[in-house]
Formats: structure tokens, C-alpha cells, sequence
């Protein structure tokens, strides 16, 4: 396990400076975007940053929203639907089945659509999991079972999927 560095960094946008968490290991293999949650950039998405690059993935975590605040709402997947079978990359989908905000029968469509992409996809389904079950953050919803199979298959799919820096 490698110990990186992390810093609070502005990306420069056409609507000005956007605030962003930034680690850094010390061998980098690849690199890695973690999107903020609801809530905007947390103390958790700051942890998986770290997290990731404590294994050895330079991991960036930007204010989306940084223009107009974080802002709260349902989540919802029917525009993923449409676009799954058009991505461009691998991706995986992990998914709790007792979030209210995400039902399992959307996830079932995604994953259907997922099926006609022409790269590689997983939805997985976490059948006792809740909204936020990896955020370890939030007692109330925290899954250990859940949330260190879900850490597992996201390094595995990033060691498969993201090719290693040269050098």
C-alpha cells in the first residue's frame, strides 16, 4: 500500500475556477475520476480519492456543480438507459436493491440495455444493501458486506480495464 498525497486543487472551466480533491501516489497506474455524490464533494468521495491512490490510482474528485452548489435530489437511471449501449468505455454499475431512489426494476432495464453495448458492462445488485451502503460515513446505511464486494470488483475492473502508465 502506497502513501499519496492529496491536495485541494481549482480546474480552470469556461464558468471559472472549479474546486476539485486531488491524491497522488507515488507510482501511478492509470487514473481515475470519482464523481461527486448528491451532496457534492464529501469527506467520503475525498476518502475513496485517497483510497484509490493509497493502491495506486491517481484519483480526482471535481465540484460538478460548483457554478449553482451541490444540489439534493432522486436519482434517476432512464437517460442511462438510452445511452449505455452507445459508451465509449467500459463501465460498472453497482447498485443497492433497497434504494428508493434507484428501483431494481430501472436497474433491470439498464441492465438490458447494458447487454446490447458494444464494451464491456456489469451491473451488479446488492440485495441488502441501501442508497449509499459503501459510504462508511453514514452508520445508518453503511454495508460492510456490501461496500468491501463492491471496492473489490472496482479495483478488479480497473486493473482489467484502465492500462498501466508507461515508464
Amino acid at each position: 500500500m502506497q502513501v499519496p498525497t492529496s491536495e485541494q486543487i481549482e480546474i480552470s472551466t469556461n464558468d471559472g475556477l472549479m474546486p476539485a480533491t486531488l491524491a497522488v501516489p507515488l507510482l501511478a497506474r492509470g487514473a481515475v475520476v470519482v464523481v461527486q455524490e448528491a451532496f457534492g464533494v464529501t469527506p467520503h468521495s475525498e476518502s475513496i480519492c485517497h483510497r484509490l491512490a493509497s493502491v495506486g490510482w491517481p484519483a480526482v474528485a471535481p465540484s460538478l456543480f460548483h457554478r449553482q452548489g451541490s444540489p439534493v435530489g432522486p436519482v434517476r437511471l432512464s437517460a442511462a438507459h438510452r445511452d449505455c449501449a452507445n459508451a465509449a468505455a467500459p463501465w460498472l454499475g453497482l447498485y443497492a436493491d433497497l434504494d428508493k431512489s434507484i428501483p431494481a426494476d430501472d436497474v433491470e432495464l439498464l441492465r438490458a440495455a447494458a447487454a446490447t453495448a458494444v464494451v464491456p458492462s456489469e451491473v451488479v445488485r446488492y440485495p441488502d444493501a441501501e442508497h449509499g451502503f459503501n459510504c462508511d460515513d453514514r452508520t445508518a446505511v453503511y454495508n460492510a458486506t456490501a461496500g468491501t464486494d463492491a471496492w473489490q470488483r472496482t479495483l478488479a475492473w480497473l486493473d482489467q480495464f484502465i492500462p498501466p502508465v508507461p515508464g
